[in-house]
């Protein structure tokens, strides 16, 4: 765990991020059929979309 939070792996980035309601309360919904967190089912989308579009 990082020594400033006791929550966050040393191999993780913590950040805020903000976002439209509505766009928040999809990524919920997909979250919640997929059983991961709100903050998992984002990181799976950006992963998605970076690799769909060859970036990096």
């Amino acid at each position: 765990m990082s020594a400033n939070d006791g929550f966050t792996k040393e191999t993780d980035k913590r950040f805020t991020l903000r976002m439209e309601i509505d766009l928040f309360e999809r990524i919920s919904t997909s979250a919640k059929a997929h059983r991961r967190s709100v903050a998992k089912e984002i990181e799976q989308a950006v992963e998605f979309y970076l690799n769909a579009n060859g970036e990096f």
